[in-house]
């Protein structure tokens, strides 16, 4: 090749590197598989990372592309993966949130922490429109922890006091109003009031009220 290159030698047979320049790319290449593990920036200014002869991560005008080649990267970072492999793993020690910004200034977050629950909440970041429980419980506007949580048993809760949920093959489903099955399967107000309920069960349509009483209440 046309080129030239500074050997760089730590006394040992396999140890020899080389820093130069060849056909208008500066690279530095290292001994192991023959030189394919390398760091090289192009005349263009791309910069490309190769382990054992394949790019492994590319930086252009475009973005940095992670298994991504020089040009097919479309966004500032750009993570491919290979077949049947996580691109990309973020983890943290407590819990974990990404923050999304729009011209610097917090928009939202999506967020998790060590009991499984997954969030997606507003800009600022205390309010939830969006959860889903470990148990595959969800609420919009409020965290459904207060529901039963036994397989099949699974619940949409909106907002604080309305729901819908569903009892796996029973082949039942209840729209309710201020009422809930809590952890241990009691019927119980959310908060203090009456409590209303719709059921249609095996080919049945079951209207309940109760009168008003305290929260917590069956």
């Amino acid at each position: 090749s046309n080129g030239a290159f500074i050997g760089i030698e730590d006394g040992s047979s396999t140890g020899l590197a080389y820093l130069g320049f060849t056909n208008g790319t500066f690279s530095i290449q290292t001994p192991g598989s023959s030189y394919a593990d390398k760091y090289a920036i192009a005349s263009d200014g791309v910069s490309t990372w190769s382990v054992a002869g394949t790019t492994a991560m590319t930086l252009n005008s475009t973005g940095l592309g992670i298994g991504v080649a020089s040009a097919s990267i479309a966004a500032r970072l750009h993570v491919k993966g290979a077949a049947s492999q996580n691109p990309l793993i973020l983890d943290t020690l407590g819990y974990n949130q990404i923050v999304l910004q729009v011209n610097g200034a917090n928009r939202g977050q999506i967020y998790a922490d060590a009991t499984n629950c997954f969030a997606v909440v507003n800009s600022a970041g205390s309010a939830t429109p969006l959860v889903v429980t470990d148990t595959g419980n969800v609420g919009i506007g409020v965290t459904p922890s207060a529901w039963r949580t036994s397989v099949p048993f699974k619940a949409l809760q909106i907002g604080y006091t309305g729901a819908v949920y569903a009892l796996g093959a029973t082949e039942q489903v209840n729209l309710s109003s201020n009422y809930l099955q809590d952890t241990a399967g009691n019927e119980v107000r959310i908060q203090a009031g009456y409590a209303t309920r719709y059921q249609q069960s095996s080919g049945q349509h079951l209207w309940s009220i109760a009168g008003t009483s305290t929260a917590g209440s069956g």
